[in-house]
């Protein structure tokens, strides 16, 4: 088991292995603590009502969690290998990834991801329930390539710029703090690495149907109207939307950019008005009033010029004064 990798949740410090790996800890002694390779970041008294009610539900719903799945790809008719590779294939992997799986669960999608991946490559398996994980470690047998943790979503135990992949396929509409989750994908996610986020939202176009009725009458998850494209960064780069599993789950696919887009702020505008984005956005001038403004613009135009470039030598000309 890999440890040396991790870092600090909270203090984004190092941490150091106890002499009998029991437990990480960091410079002001803070403790996470191991169990069967499993290591807990979670401190359960630092979450607020709703993300405990939210463990509380997985910690309880972890023992039908498998059933419920393999009756869920069977009432969609849909080929559960084939439906998960065929969203986790949106994502070219490589075999020298380092992926984070984000609510891995009883890792009904880590078998698939992991598979994707060579001797080189490393799968970061992640969940906010311990009794999730522990079902999903019976399932590991001590696989090396994968290194399964307890945490929250909005503050992972790892340095900036770290995975080539982040992929989050069922969990996500129940992020209390959708902004801050992504932020954190975005701040341990290398430049060009590419998110996968999904979760129940039936497509607009099937809304009001028979199908959709009776699909949101037998489980009232699948009546959120929730796509979360205006919480991603502002320079994410490549976003795809579409649909998966019956129409029923939205997939959103996008890179981390450099940078948010750029303006060319100082082009200037060839027309009456003038000026540039720069001007036009940060030089208003206030409390004008509305008739001598139409007479202005009139005046202006007459003359066969622009607002902004009149209105900056008449103020230049009345500085010089």
């Amino acid at each position: 088991m890999i440890f040396k990798e991790f870092i600090c949740p909270f203090t984004k410090s190092d941490l150091k292995l106890d002499k009998k790996k029991n437990f990480l800890k960091n410079k002001k002694n803070n403790k996470f603590y191991i169990k069967n390779n499993l290591i807990n970041f979670l401190k359960v008294k630092k979450l607020n009502s709703e993300e405990k009610k939210i463990l509380k539900e997985y910690d309880n719903f972890s023992d039908n969690y498998d059933k419920w799945i393999n009756w869920m790809f069977k009432s969609f008719k849909e080929n559960e290998k084939k439906s998960r590779n065929k969203i986790i294939n949106k994502l070219k992997i490589k075999k020298n990834f380092k992926i984070l799986e984000i609510g891995c669960g009883t890792g009904r999608d880590t078998i698939f991801l992991e598979k994707k991946l060579g001797t080189n490559g490393k799968l970061y398996v992640q969940d906010i329930s311990e009794k999730m994980m522990n079902i999903l470690q019976k399932k590991l047998k001590n696989n090396k390539k994968i290194v399964p943790f307890v945490s929250n979503s909005d503050q992972l135990p790892f340095n900036d710029n770290y995975f080539d992949i982040i992929y989050n396929f069922g969990s996500f509409n129940e992020f209390e703090k959708p902004i801050k989750v992504l932020l954190e994908f975005n701040r341990v996610l290398k430049k060009n690495g590419k998110v996968l986020i999904g979760d129940e939202n039936i497509a607009p176009w099937l809304k009001g149907t028979n199908y959709a009725k009776i699909i949101e009458n037998n489980n009232n998850i699948f009546e959120r109207d929730f796509i979360p494209l205006k919480y991603l960064p502002h320079n994410s780069e490549e976003v795809n939307l579409s649909w998966a599993i019956g129409k029923c789950f939205y997939i959103i696919t996008y890179k981390k950019g450099k940078h948010e887009p750029k303006l060319n702020l100082d082009l200037k505008h060839d027309s009456l008005r003038g000026g540039s984005f720069r001007t036009r956005y940060f030089g208003k001038l206030e409390g004008i009033d509305p008739k001598l403004k139409e007479k202005f613009y009139k005046r202006v135009s007459e003359n066969k010029n622009n607002v902004s470039g009149t209105l900056e030598k008449l103020i230049t000309k009345y500085i010089n004064e």
